[in-house]
């Protein structure tokens, strides 16, 4: 309800705001070119929101969530000058407001294809590197820091089965003692494997492995606790992919958006001022005073009132 209020009365300041400036066609625009921004800003957040839910994509790509985080507030605040700027016209405010939306749609289409090259890139050299370790190669520097802890959480998960043969599950351990520690508990890998093993029903990183969290529920007994699995690089990549296309997606979609507040603010700024037509003659028509007859008024009334005006 608060909310509700606020919102209608910044509405009505508008509206009493446009009144007192005349209304004209341009201010109109880049009021609306505001609201566009302020959609731009909302829908960077909410993939923000969605994208760095994932693990997979944290530890791959760290950079993209924060930039999508920075894009949105920065348009969100571009969207509140532009409402402004349509309000209050002033074109020091408004070169301000076109030059920043042009700066910022000129980052956020280049960070675009920056992070779209560079997210695949990635995603590719994890998936050679694992194709090459599941032909007897040795891990490739792209995939050793998501193999190396599969195999330390693999090795925790063992020696706690040395004291406790009928633990299903790493998390059932959490005062294990083995050589890796409980640093695993701490790292990003750990989320990424056991959203792996609950979404794809996969174990292992660039090798076929056992399962580490007994995921999904229920899958994992004592009759099929070494049972190797399908390995998780694939889907884990795919993810990545689909992630940062998402964002990418949205940047290069604000990108554009920000090129229409800059387009109405640029045609209000330099509009020039009314001025009179060179060379222009009215038409007689234009000139001549219209007499309006009205239904209370008598005929000679009338009569007197057409031979006054002429």
């Amino acid at each position: 309800a608060a909310a509700w209020q606020v919102a209608h009365g910044a509405v009505a300041w508008l509206r009493r705001s446009a009144v007192h400036m005349g209304k004209t066609r341009q201010q109109y625009c880049v009021a609306a070119g505001g609201c566009l921004l302020l959609g731009a800003g909302l829908l960077l957040l909410a993939v923000w929101r969605d994208i760095r839910a994932s693990a997979a994509l944290q530890e791959f790509e760290n950079h993209l969530c924060g930039l999508l985080f920075i894009v949105g507030c920065a348009s969100l605040s571009l969207g509140a000058l532009g409402a402004s700027a349509g309000c209050c016209p002033n074109r020091l405010l408004l070169c301000l407001y076109a030059w920043t939306a042009l700066l910022l749609s000129v980052f956020c289409a280049a960070s675009s294809a920056i992070f779209s090259l560079q997210v695949s890139s990635t995603a590719t050299r994890v998936e050679l590197d694992c194709q090459e370790v599941q032909i007897g190669e040795p891990v490739g520097q792209a995939a050793q820091a998501a193999q190396t802890a599969y195999d330390g959480m693999q090795a925790d998960l063992a020696y706690c089965r040395q004291s406790n043969p009928n633990v299903l599950e790493l998390r059932a351990c959490p005062t294990s003692l083995g050589t890796s520690g409980s640093r695993w508990r701490h790292s990003q890998f750990w989320d990424i494997f056991e959203s792996a093993e609950d979404k794809y029903g996969c174990s292992g990183f660039c090798k076929d492995g056992p399962s580490l969290f007994a995921l999904p529920v229920g899958s994992v007994n004592q009759g099929n606790v070494q049972e190797l699995r399908p390995a998780c690089f694939a889907p884990i990549m795919e993810e990545v992919r689909s992630k940062a296309v998402l964002g990418c997606s949205s940047l290069l979609l604000s990108s554009v958006l920000l090129l229409l507040p800059c387009s109405c603010a640029c045609w209000l700024a330099c509009a020039p001022p009314p001025g009179r037509r060179a060379n222009y003659v009215h038409r007689a028509e234009e000139l001549q005073w219209t007499s309006i007859s009205h239904p209370e008024m008598s005929e000679a009334e009338s009569e007197e009132s057409e031979r006054l005006l002429k």
